[in-house]
């Protein structure tokens, strides 16, 4: 995405949002964009079959206009800037690794008492823009490092890929690969992995015509019952629920 273009035009409200664990909520139509980041809890975006995990090592920008259910996963404060934009322009969430959210806690915190003043305006939206370029820089370097493993993960996901395999597609060492992943993608390559397989499956069920058991292999797991668990964990139905609601919408 070319950031370079973005022009923030308002910021409308900078928030402190408490969350207890459990439950979910759900937003409809979201009236602006928002940037989100937290130092201690974790929340699940849910976005169009898409799950967007977001913790002390993420940050995310909520797109406006589109309605998604937030997974509440652990207590904790998420501040919240929402803001309008032009010359931008995204239809799905927008995932950042973040290296000391503690730090930028501490920022965002004191924007919120400068947006408090509207002699400030023109230091909240500077001091915003500087928030962003520091993110997107950040993802950047972790983006095209990981480029190799990625579009190896993209070809071979339903076989057993492990980390030492994709490190050294990278050149790099097996545990900073791990915790370059973590920081950029919001999750471990094994969840990554997993988040594939899922989409792919999802693919296949709304076809109808493989049996869930021939999608389970083909997709790369284990076995039936290793893939229906987990597929009713990301997606809270089973498979043959799936299958049943696609075929209904004609999806």
């Amino acid at each position: 995405m070319d950031w370079n273009r973005m022009i923030v035009t308002d910021i409308l409200s900078i928030k402190t949002v408490h969350f207890s664990k459990g439950g979910h909520v759900s937003i409809l139509d979201r009236k602006c964009w928002a940037l989100v980041l937290t130092d201690d809890g974790q929340l699940t975006y849910r976005h169009k079959n898409r799950d967007f995990l977001l913790d002390s090592n993420s940050a995310v920008i909520l797109p406006k206009g589109q309605s998604y259910t937030i997974l509440r996963q652990k207590e904790g404060n998420f501040q919240v800037i929402d803001f309008e934009c032009e010359g931008f322009f995204a239809d799905t969430f927008t995932m950042f690794s973040v290296e000391n959210a503690k730090s930028i806690v501490k920022e965002i915190l004191y924007l919120k008492k400068a947006s408090l003043h509207d002699e400030n305006r023109f230091l909240v939206i500077g001091e915003f823009y500087k928030l962003l370029h520091q993110l997107t820089q950040a993802d950047s370097v972790g983006t095209v490092r990981l480029t190799p493993a990625m579009e190896y993960l993209k070809k071979y996901y339903t076989t057993d890929v492990d980390n030492s395999t994709l490190a050294s597609k990278c050149y790099i060492g097996e545990e900073h690969f791990r915790k370059l992943f973590k920081k950029t993608y919001g999750m471990s390559p094994k969840q990554y992995v997993i988040h594939l397989r899922l989409n792919r499956a999802k693919q296949l069920l709304a076809e109808g015509t493989m049996k869930i058991n021939e999608i389970a292999i083909r997709c790369g797991f284990s076995n039936p019952y290793h893939f229906t668990r987990m597929f009713k964990e990301k997606n809270n139905e089973t498979p043959s629920a799936f299958m049943e609601r696609s075929r209904a919408y004609g999806m």
